[in-house]
């Protein structure tokens, strides 16, 4: 049973930080990022190729893929959302820019990277070597990535009560109105992106150490960022953290009790289910339109 809690406890922790890297970007522009999977990706790779084999501090690697990803996002704001927003406000054609720019950026690091998994190690002095507690068994960097989880939304949360959040706010509910009250809805759009992207790769950055690094990282944890925001409720960081834990104890469950084979199947049919009682999320709010 500890086993189980501790393994649910751990991938619950990556499913959330994925997911608020979703909801950061979602916040000011209703939009999902479908290259977010992608800039996890690129920065779990770089960071590897970077410590690889002690040739650069772990910290260091890590801080130089986190700015590279942020700029990547930057950059796919720029010429593949930006535009369409301004192009259509209310369209949804950015559905297929950042499709686009996820097959450009996959092709490209499958090319560059390969298909083979790389190792990244836990930073330091944190360890995956696990520590008998008694009732469980967990590593330093198990409960370091539990912590890190919750301090980030925390964090977040705090953010969207300050000034610059209830302008992210004002934005998410009339993009045209919050240019009357001096708010600069590109700039604080690019700089969600910037924001969403960096999360991203500090979320690739700390599965890594568990999952590895590779090309196929990206899609699986793309995934399941989308089920936690869609079973937490959309924008919810609070939510994202409720579902992720529901989603992870099920698959550590299911793995347990079961076999691996069948995590999948399980935690899809108990998304299906929480999404057919609250069609909204966990936590989200029933949208009503006036006709």
């Amino acid at each position: 049973m500890g086993e189980i809690f501790v393994e649910g406890l751990t991938m619950a922790s990556i499913y959330a930080i994925v997911a608020v890297s979703f909801n950061i970007i979602y916040r000011p522009t209703n939009i999902f990022n479908f290259a977010q999977g992608d800039l996890l990706m690129v920065g779990a790779l770089l960071a590897a190729v970077l410590a690889r084999g002690n040739s650069m501090p772990w910290y260091g690697a890590a801080a130089i893929a986190i700015v590279a990803v942020m700029l990547l996002a930057i950059l796919i704001d720029l010429v593949a959302v930006s535009p369409v927003i301004k192009r259509s406000p209310h369209g949804a054609g950015w559905i297929i820019s950042t499709l686009a720019a996820s097959i450009i950026i996959h092709e490209i690091a499958d090319k560059l990277a390969g298909p083979d998994p790389r190792v990244l190690p836990a930073p330091p002095p944190l360890q995956t070597s696990l520590i008998d507690f008694g009732v469980f068994s967990a590593s330093s960097f198990q409960i370091g990535l539990v912590c890190f989880t919750c301090a980030l939304v925390a964090a977040t949360e705090l953010f969207y009560r300050t000034r610059p959040g209830r302008a992210v706010r004002a934005i998410a509910e009339d993009r045209e109105a919050s240019l009357l009250r001096g708010i600069n809805p590109a700039r604080v759009t690019l700089l969600s992106f910037a924001a969403g992207g960096a999360v991203a790769a500090i979320a690739g950055i700390l599965a890594a150490p568990i999952l590895f690094a590779s090309t196929s990282l990206g899609g699986m944890l793309l995934l399941k960022g989308f089920l936690v925001v869609a079973v937490g409720g959309i924008g919810s960081n609070s939510g994202a953290i409720a579902a992720a834990l529901i989603i992870g104890m099920v698959e550590a469950a299911t793995a347990r009790v079961l076999t691996p084979g069948l995590q999948e199947a399980v935690s899809f049919a108990v998304v299906l289910a929480i999404l057919l009682v609250r069609p909204q999320g966990l936590f989200g709010t029933a949208m009503g339109r006036s006709v």
